[in-house]
């Protein structure tokens, strides 16, 4: 494999709660700064969650208007400011990003950075408000994006049938919940509580600053200290394993559809993130794989499948397209292709196909700035930054026999279905 090349990085917390990653990689031309929160999981603020980040990364209180703000990114050759919210396990981070054209680049020798970053902090610190609330205009504008987003979701039926199998997978934790909370919560939000909710963000929520790019970050960093101000913050946990139910749990439900949805959900009690990577992938991760070569196309028993494992929860979903005639076949086939997994009925070249899927992906890391930087973000949420290519290794060093304990040790959890006919389901 080809040699992957590592940034240099450096990691430290500034104070209690608010912590500094800086990735530094000489063959880009622009940086990257990122700002996230990081909070713990609850319905009653989700739908303001859900609206901030777009709200906020679209104007302020300097700029008030998308088309004044716009001019401002432009005449700073091009920069971005740009606003997300995500469930990662049971963690709702929201992040705010900037991303310029380093300074020694800009025509005139202008400072870039300083006025980047500033535009970024003026957004998160002094957004445009009105009546003691974010402004109404630009507030609804981004409330029916969001909307609109939530309508969208049932056409891609896969997607939609495992975000409601999370609801039975994971009952009774964060991650059951949509991380918009519901529609209704969304349709009901008004400017002046999303606001208060966005405040409390402020003062308690943990802080990851990150810089990525060919740039210098030190004479930037007096900017950020605001975010050190003030008293202890949350620390959420990445990492939150989930128990497997003691007997499997079957639901269904209705709804219209082509075809039906077949979600399956298995959980261990090893959690070890390489064997998984690489025994999922096996398992139902390529087309090489078990549930394709076998469920798929020697038994024609599903048009999809494929299997995927979240790290942060310790669940594999193996998640299909089926007949509705071929259900039954199917969920008995995959179950019965994990066992085979389990007794070792795989070809080391399956091994090695595996891994070399697996760290061909960690040679792109590197291609683009964000990339690089959400890779050393979440290696940070893991509790452990390492390199792509610290990574590769790792992967590359699972045997048969660790891929092998972690496929017997995977307990069914979950079956769920979702069906066409009879009444459609609230769902």
């Amino acid at each position: 494999m080809a040699e992957l090349l590592q940034p240099e990085y450096e990691y430290k917390e500034l104070s209690e709660g608010v912590s500094l990653l800086k990735i530094h990689d000489g063959k880009f031309k622009s940086n990257a700064v990122t700002v996230r929160f990081l909070t713990e999981y609850n319905s009653v603020d989700a739908a303001a969650l859900a609206l901030i980040p777009a709200v906020i990364s679209s104007c302020c209180a300097k700029y008030p208007t998308g088309k004044e703000f716009s001019q401002k990114l432009s005449a700073l050759y091009g920069t971005s400011v740009s606003g997300s919210s995500d469930q990662k396990g049971d963690i709702y981070e929201i992040a705010f990003s900037v991303d310029y054209l380093d300074d020694k680049f800009a025509l005139d020798g202008e400072d870039i950075s300083h006025q980047a970053c500033r535009l970024l902090l003026d957004c998160i610190f002094d957004p445009a408000l009105e009546d003691e609330g974010f402004a109404k205009t630009e507030f609804e504008m981004r409330r029916n994006d969001l909307l609109d987003a939530i309508d969208g979701e049932i056409n891609d039926k896969i997607s939609y049938a495992l975000n409601i199998a999370y609801e039975t997978v994971y009952r009774g934790e964060p991650s059951a919940m949509k991380y918009y909370g519901s529609r209704a919560d969304v349709e009901s939000i008004a400017p002046r509580e999303a606001y208060e909710v966005y405040k409390k963000l402020l003062e308690t929520a943990r802080v990851e600053i990150s810089f990525c790019g060919c740039g210098d970050f030190s004479g930037l960093l007096p900017m950020f200290e605001r975010f050190s101000q003030g008293g202890a913050r949350l620390n959420p946990a990445y990492i939150s394993y989930s128990k497997c139910k003691q007997e499997p749990e079957r639901v269904e439900k209705h709804l219209s559809v082509s075809q039906a949805n077949l979600v399956i959900a298995f959980k261990p009690e090893i959690h070890d993130i390489y064997a998984a990577q690489v025994m999922s992938m096996i398992y139902g991760g390529a087309p090489f794989s078990k549930l394709f070569a076998n469920v798929r196309e020697k038994m024609s028993l599903c048009y999809f499948c494929s299997a995927m494992y979240s790290e942060a929860k310790g669940t594999m979903f193996v998640v299909s397209a089926v007949e509705e005639k071929n259900i039954a076949a199917a969920e008995r086939e995959i179950i019965n292709q994990l066992s085979l997994v389990a007794k070792g009925d795989f070809s080391n070249d399956d091994i090695a196909s595996a891994k070399l899927a697996l760290t061909s992906r960690m040679k792109a890391v590197g291609d683009r700035v964000f990339s690089l930087e959400g890779w050393y973000n979440i290696c940070l949420k893991r509790g452990e930054i390492i390199s792509p290519q610290e990574y590769s290794q790792r992967l590359n060093a699972v045997t048969r026999a660790d891929i092998e304990a972690l496929a017997r040790d995977m307990k069914l959890d979950t079956v769920f279905v979702l069906k066409n006919g009879g009444e459609p389901d609230e769902i």
